[in-house]
């Protein structure tokens, strides 16, 4: 009888022990799944992504090397400049700057801010406009200083705006300007500025 309690008791026990292992292998199991399904997320997400990017990256230095050669081509050369609103100041210097300006950048690479600046340093021009006209075309357009007198000054007779401001040296058909000016202030500061200013006006 003793023995019989013993080895069913053993059976209890080696069943135990079989249920147990088979929950921890069972656990044991769904940890590994659990823990790759992750990593296997991660990878599939990663791997597309890089590969995007590469692929921007590569279409957009082949895009921009495309944009360099096809802009840098003879097809933007300059070969034609406009000029309008230009009476007193010299069309063939306004056109000698634009093309000296664009003779390696062409057209499409133009720098007109510079342009402008320039331009706006030749005489009578007060503010110039710039505009490319494409494909080969740059088109300006100039606002004049307007002489109102002409002044004595010890360098000779200089055409002044209504700014007072010196434009540039009076030639002998501007005789018929309204009046002359002798005596003008040729220091260069605020009060000499003023001062000149109230005598044109």
């Amino acid at each position: 009888m003793a023995n019989r309690k013993l080895s069913a008791g053993s059976r209890s026990t080696r069943g135990k022990v079989k249920t147990n292992q088979s929950t921890t292998r069972r656990k044991a199991s769904t940890t590994r799944r659990t823990g790759s399904a992750p990593s296997s997320r991660v990878r599939n997400f990663i791997l597309p992504f890089l590969l995007s990017v590469c692929i921007m990256i590569c279409l957009g230095a082949l895009g921009f090397l495309g944009y360099q050669t096809v802009t840098a081509s003879d097809f933007f050369n300059v070969s034609s400049v406009e000029v309008t609103g230009a009476e007193r100041a010299s069309s063939a210097d306004l056109r000698r700057i634009v093309e000296m300006q664009t003779e390696k950048s062409g057209v499409w690479n133009a720098d007109l801010p510079l342009i402008k600046e320039r331009l706006e340093k030749v005489q009578f021009v007060r503010s110039a406009a710039v505009s490319r006209v494409l494909p080969n075309g740059i088109r300006i357009h100039v606002f004049e200083r307007v002489p109102q007198a002409v002044v004595q000054t010890t360098q000779g007779k200089m055409l002044v705006d209504a700014d007072g401001s010196i434009i540039a040296p009076a030639r002998e058909k501007e005789a018929a300007l309204p009046f002359a000016i002798t005596g003008w202030n040729e220091v260069k500061s605020e009060s000499a500025g003023k001062e000149n200013f109230e005598r044109v006006k």
